[in-house]
This record gives structure tokens, sequence and C-alpha cells, in this order.
């Protein structure tokens, strides 16, 4: 008889558990989808430019994909908040690449800091952020993510919010 011994038996159940728990991107809502693929294009467009000091071919995605919503007025802000997040965190964030199937918890976190801007719950969006960034990162970050909320508002891309998968 094989008994595994109890540290190996709670690997594996935790590794059965995290890959349970862990949300397939297709089950997002769409205003999530729209967020998750934007935070994925600007990390991609980002690498290239600091690899080769170029856009893609054709010109940014991510731009094409705003303007295609219907969000260019968004795309500023959207830019402020990645760029306030991705300078200021204090450990560089996991960010998966636009085709991976699953939300990392990065990404995740990321999400529901948007969800809690669209619900209006600057106090609690505020306090998260500082724990991740410098106070100015985190004004910016905060300001511009209600900006961005409510832009995604108007374009029918609300996130499900407090009531989303991650809340």
């Amino acid at each position: 008889m094989n008994l595994e011994s109890p540290p190996d038996y709670r690997v594996r159940y935790r590794a059965a558990c995290d890959a349970t728990l862990v949300p397939h991107a297709s089950m997002l809502p769409l205003g999530e989808q729209f967020l998750l693929w934007a935070l994925r294009q600007w990390q991609c467009e980002v690498a290239l430019w600091d690899a080769e000091q170029r856009l893609p071919e054709g010109g940014s995605l991510l731009r094409r994909g705003f303007d295609q919503a219907g969000l260019r007025q968004a795309l500023p802000h959207f830019a402020l908040v990645m760029d306030a997040v991705l300078c200021g965190v204090r450990r560089p964030l996991e960010i998966y690449p636009p085709t991976a199937p699953i939300v990392s918890p990065d990404e995740g976190t990321l999400l529901a800091l948007f969800g809690l801007a669209q619900d209006g719950l600057s106090g609690p969006l505020a306090s998260c952020l500082s724990a991740m960034l410098p106070p100015s990162n985190c004004a910016v970050a905060t300001v511009q993510s209600r900006l961005l909320a409510v832009q995604l508002k108007e374009a029918g891309l609300a996130s499900a919010g407090c009531k989303g998968w991650i809340h």
C-alpha cells in the first residue's frame, strides 16, 4: 500500500483547488473582458516598446480596440492608471498574454480595483491602491480610475462592480 505523506497530500489538494478557483477569462462580464484585454494589450505594447522602441505593425491595437468600443476618450484615463500602477508598484505584476484563457491573481486584483471605481467606492479604492503604490501614484490611479469608470459606463461596458466574479 502506497500512502502519501501529509505534506504531499496538502500540496496536491492545494493544486487541485487552485485549478478550480482560477477564473476563465470567458466567464467575465463583457466590461471586465474588455478591461482584461486592455491590461494585457497594454503590457504587450509596453514590452514591445521597451525591447524595440516601436509600436506594433499597423499601429496600436490598444488604441484601435478603444476606438472600436467607442471609448476613445477613455484611453488617456486608462493609460494614466496603468502608468501610475506599473511605475509605482513595488514588484512586477503578473499580466498574462492577450490569448491566455485564465486570469492571473494580479489581473484579478486590477479588475477588482476597477470594479470599486465603477461602484463609486473611491475610499476603498484609494485604500487598496495605497497598499500597492506611493501616495502620488495612488492619487493619480484613484482619480483616473473613477474617470475611466464613467467612460466605461457611458459606453455600456460597466463591469459587474462589487457584484462581479472577483468580489
